[in-house]
Formats: structure tokens, C-alpha cells, sequence
């Protein structure tokens, strides 16, 4: 199960293909509270109805049963990592991108 969220939707434009739309980010986060996912997008003039959002998603994040963030995903679908370190102390995490495209 996930909880999605709205921030307040920006000032109406007119857009060329889509006519008066208004700016939308949504935020959805899993049920310890961690954000999962944040998508940006439109939405139409009046701003007020949830079900006429258009959003793809901006970044994509993983988390452990314990609040560690293990992986984060960009638009581009670059990936970042996160593992234990094996030099450090236990709780200190590293991490490793993947090659840009």
C-alpha cells in the first residue's frame, strides 16, 4: 500500500498542445512515511479534480525495513546505489552511480 500527496498546483498558462493547464508535482510515499516516488506533470485549468493529472515520474527511491535509502532512480533512469561499506563501521553506507547515457 502507498500514500500519494499533491503539492499545490502553480498558476494556469495556456500550453500550446493542451490548451489552459496548471503545473502538478505528486509525492507518494510507502507506509513507514518514506518517500517512493515524485512525478511532475499538468493538470487542467481549474486545478481542482486529482483524476485529470498527467505526471511521469521524476525520481524512484528504494528504502530497507530499517530507513536505509539502497537505491534512487532519475527521469534519465540513471540509478544510484547504496550498500554497507565492508572498511567502515556498521550503518555508514557508500555510494555508486551508474553510467550516464
Amino acid at each position: 500500500m502507498t500514500l500519494t500527496g499533491r503539492a499545490p498546483v502553480g498558476p494556469a498558462y495556456t500550453d500550446p498542445t493542451y490548451g489552459s493547464v496548471r503545473p502538478v508535482t505528486t509525492y507518494t510515499y510507502n507506509l513507514l512515511s518514506f518517500r517512493t516516488q515524485v512525478a511532475a506533470g499538468r493538470t487542467d485549468a481549474s486545478g481542482t479534480n486529482p483524476a485529470n493529472d498527467v505526471t511521469t515520474p521524476q525520481m524512484t527511491y528504494v528504502w530497507d525495513d530499517f530507513g536505509r535509502k539502497l537505491k534512487e532512480t532519475d527521469a534519465l533512469n540513471r540509478t544510484a546505489t547504496w550498500w554497507p561499506s565492508p572498511t567502515t563501521r556498521a550503518g555508514v553506507w557508500s555510494r555508486r552511480t551508474s553510467p550516464t547515457a
